[in-house]
């Protein structure tokens, strides 16, 4: 069980930018051994969407955009030890896009992916390969 305690607010380059509000107090989540994609954009949703929403969802696509760039830059250098980090920005950007249009990513994701193959449905996957 991991505790994450967010006290602080970081800028993306890791330097301090400011304390939470007064009276918010420190936030701590408790995960178990998985994160269901529901809670995850749950907690997506209650500590930015308020900020997601002044942006609006097309300035939001746009952070999204970029970095699903960071990843592929990672990707490509070989930087084994940033694209972990990476991933997790691209689905909290993903998530956060997905709570400014009312998608339920876990919803979407069961109907998509019923526990095989949304093509030929086996597990493993038999499609032929391309």
């Amino acid at each position: 069980m991991r505790v994450f305690d967010h006290g602080e607010v970081k800028n993306n380059h890791g330097r301090e930018a400011g304390r939470r509000a007064e009276g918010f107090g420190t936030i701590k989540h408790f995960w178990g051994g998985a994160v269901e994609v529901s809670a995850f954009q749950s907690l997506i949703r209650d500590v930015y969407f308020q900020r997601d929403s002044r942006r609006g969802s097309d300035k939001t696509f746009l952070w999204f955009l970029e970095e699903v760039g960071e990843l592929t830059r990672s990707y490509r250098r070989g930087e084994r030890s940033e694209i972990g980090s990476e991933m997790a920005d691209v689905l909290a950007w993903l998530a956060s896009m997905a709570n400014l249009l009312d998608v339920d990513l876990e919803s979407e994701l069961l109907k998509k992916y019923p526990q095989a193959c949304p093509l030929c449905s086996s597990v493993p996957c038999i499609c032929p390969f391309r």
